[in-house]
């Protein structure tokens, strides 16, 4: 939902990540109906995948993302893998914000994936 939005609207916010973190979690608590924290550890590696598709698709846009997923050319999701990284590596004040909101959505993924 965050790369559609974005792609459409070529704006980032960085709260929707906390949002992503609540959808995912809430999906694995509905679905999961668990305790164990197996469902924690999934829910953060779910919400880190969200996180880098919805970033790989506001970034080359969902018709593109879409054509170059159809055509079998794998090596961009490697190449945009690398970049992503060195971005959020950056030091700029954006990048250490949009890291920790993040963050935060993988840490509220991880929490929230289990009933209490």
């Amino acid at each position: 939902l965050y790369g559609l939005i974005t792609s459409f609207i070529h704006v980032s916010f960085s709260a929707m990540f906390v949002a992503v973190g609540y959808g995912v979690a809430s999906v694995i608590k509905h679905f999961g109906k668990g305790v164990h924290t197996r469902f924690m550890v999934v829910g953060a590696i779910m919400t880190t995948f969200a996180i880098f598709l919805g970033d790989m698709m506001s970034v080359y846009s969902v018709p593109r993302f879409a054509s170059l997923l159809l055509s079998g050319n794998f090596s961009f999701i490697g190449i945009f893998f690398v970049a992503w990284l060195r971005s959020m590596a950056s030091a700029d004040v954006s990048g250490i914000l949009s890291l920790a909101f993040r963050l935060i959505g993988i840490y509220i993924g991880y929490t929230q994936s289990v009933i209490l």
